[in-house]
């Protein structure tokens, strides 16, 4: 199993959700976040004068657990989802997890992530 963490737009949400409900991916954790990469600072200007500083771009952390062999696929439908060509397009962070527990039935590992058993 692996964790799949990935900061994205907040305009790209829906369409990541859409592509990985598509390839049965049903579970995913989404939060709201901000950062910067490496692009560097923002020049404003302020009272005729320029200052440079760095600017904290909102983003959306979405986090989903995976059997190893989804991990491949939910990757590649977070990346042609999310893409858009300019920087601060977001990142993946793929991680191994050694056990998964579902809180309310016991269910362990694979079968704590696959939603067959829908709660009413």
């Amino acid at each position: 199993m692996h964790l799949i963490k990935a900061t994205i737009r907040p305009d790209k949400l829906e369409s990541v959700r859409q592509h990985l409900i598509e390839i049965g991916v049903l579970g995913m954790t989404a939060s709201e976040c901000s950062g910067h990469g490496k692009e560097g600072p923002t020049t404003r200007s302020f009272r005729d004068e320029d200052r440079a500083f760095r600017v904290l771009q909102s983003y959306i952390l979405i986090e989903v657990v995976v059997p190893k062999s989804q991990m491949s696929a939910a990757v590649e439908a977070i990346t042609r989802s999310a893409r858009d060509g300019r920087p601060g397009s977001g990142k993946i962070f793929v991680s191994p997890i050694e056990h998964v527990v579902r809180v309310r039935t016991g269910e362990t590992d694979t079968d704590a992530l696959m939603d067959d058993k829908l709660a009413v």
